[in-house]
């Protein structure tokens, strides 16, 4: 099999450094695979060094505007999506010409649209048209509410209310997420094959050896919060509950890693030096990954809080796992689906309360804590495998291209009758899907495509 992955590939991002995981598995199954790298081709992108790989890197924008005589030599062409437009630009323009599997990283993706839209100025493409296709003149009245006078508020919390999703994938011929969070949230939208399967990260065993570890954490308990620090980290929640409580002022010191704007950065600083934290609370910025790296190994308990959430799978909670340190997790999105024997789960509702618990049972009994994280590294180990993940991966690009020839006909249907402004009868749509199962699929894929196909007629 010969498959084009398109992905970001800077040392910078995380989906690339699960791409060089996954596309390293693949080749060494004997998939013949090409990295293209999707980020907009400027020349501050091109200045971030690229991760290293055994197979052959190259830029998509380099296959011009019309990628589709470069990309037919490749049996499957795959592209990792997010809710960053500038790291995934090219997998957006090519999309729309070459049809292919998506890796839906983000279940979110207003950041995306807004940057797609901004880049393509298309009147007939804004924003806001598209918002009210997917969600309806209702979501386009609460951004209208919010936008102008508390912006943070509509694009880091109520976009969660409404998905869009569509205009992304409408030229998907199969979709990857990583939780059942958000294949539910997929299958709502959008009709061809989906398959779930469990965010590839970090290799497993060889990142962070048990061999050493202590149950002993420092004289104060180290936490830890990495990423992308925006208030759905709830960061400012950490720091209040440090402040609100005594004992745990006390026993617990919180390092903050990651990319963080000045105004973020500002608002926690603030918070930290009105309640007296400034030696408990420690914000780095963006660091290299060898620090990285160490702040994982340093740390005594990994934060990985979310309100809302807006992954379909978390990085930063796998390598937390990975680490055998305890990890605490919002009760909520693709972190609810973690077994509860192996994390501690804050319910976001009860966020204060529940958070300030968590904290204390740690400090009250850190060693069996420690013993609960171990079991919980070994369960992400085989759960978050690299060649478990290649290994699905494969199993469903096969289907997707045995199916590629019904979802082709399925298209064309729909279109006719979309320019034709007809809208079908139940008893045609039935008819279609009886049709189409019974062309292109064996019994147990017919029923599947069948409400596929009435799906996407339908609308």
């Amino acid at each position: 099999m010969k498959i084009a992955w398109y992905t970001p590939f800077s040392v910078q991002s995380a989906i690339g450094r699960f791409s060089a995981l996954v596309v390293e598995e693949l080749a060494s199954t004997g998939v013949d695979i090409t990295i293209m790298r999707s980020e907009s081709p400027t020349r501050s992108m091109r200045q971030i060094d690229s991760r290293t790989s055994s197979r052959p890197v190259v830029w998509a924008q380099e296959l011009g505007s019309h990628p589709e005589k470069a990309l037919a030599e490749f049996d499957l062409v795959v592209y990792n999506l997010g809710d960053h437009y500038t790291y995934h630009e090219l997998c957006f323009d090519h999309l729309e010409r070459v049809p292919g599997i998506v890796v839906l990283h983000d279940y979110v993706l207003h950041n995306a649209l807004n940057g797609y839209c901004h880049a393509k100025m298309n009147p007939q493409v804004t924003y806001d048209a598209v918002l009210e296709q997917e969600c309806g003149e209702e979501a386009v009245a609460a951004m209208r509410a919010l936008v102008h006078e508390e912006p943070s508020k509509w694009w880091q919390q109520e976009i969660v209310r409404f998905p869009v999703l569509r205009w992304a994938l409408r030229n998907s011929t199969g979709v990857i997420v990583h939780s059942a969070f958000a294949g539910n949230h997929v299958r709502s939208r959008v009709a061809c094959p989906i398959a779930e399967i469990p965010l590839a990260y970090d290799g497993g065993e060889s990142s962070y050896s048990p061999q050493g570890f202590s149950s002993q954490p420092h004289e104060k308990l180290r936490l830890l919060t990495v990423g992308h620090i925006n208030p759905n980290k709830r960061v400012q929640m950490v720091v209040e509950v440090l402040a609100s409580n005594e004992r745990l002022r006390k026993n617990l010191e919180y390092h903050v890693v990651g990319p963080i704007e000045d105004s973020m950065r500002s608002e926690i600083q603030s918070l930290i030096c009105a309640n007296g934290l400034e030696s408990q609370v420690t914000i780095t910025g963006r660091v290299e990954c060898q620090q990285l790296h160490e702040e994982f190994q340093k740390a005594d308990a990994v934060v990985c809080l979310r309100n809302p959430a807006m992954e379909g799978g978390s990085a930063s909670v796998v390598e937390g796992l990975l680490t055998g340190k305890p990890v605490i997790v919002s009760n909520t999105g693709c972190f609810a689906e973690i077994p509860d024997a192996y994390v501690h789960k804050v319910d976001v509702q009860n966020e204060h309360l529940q958070l300030k618990r968590v904290l204390n049972s740690l400090v009250d009994a850190y060693d069996s804590a420690v013993q609960r994280a171990q079991a919980a590294r070994t369960w992400a180990i085989a759960r978050h495998s690299a060649a478990g993940y290649a290994q699905s991966f494969l199993e469903f690009g096969e289907r997707v291209l045995y199916d590629r020839p019904v979802l082709r006909t399925i298209d064309r249907v729909s279109e006719y009758l979309r320019v034709a402004r007809v809208s079908p009868p139940i008893d045609l749509l039935e008819r279609l899907d009886v049709v189409m199962g019974g062309l292109f699929c064996d019994g147990r894929r017919a029923q599947r495509i069948a409400e596929d196909a009435g799906n996407v007629v339908s609308s």
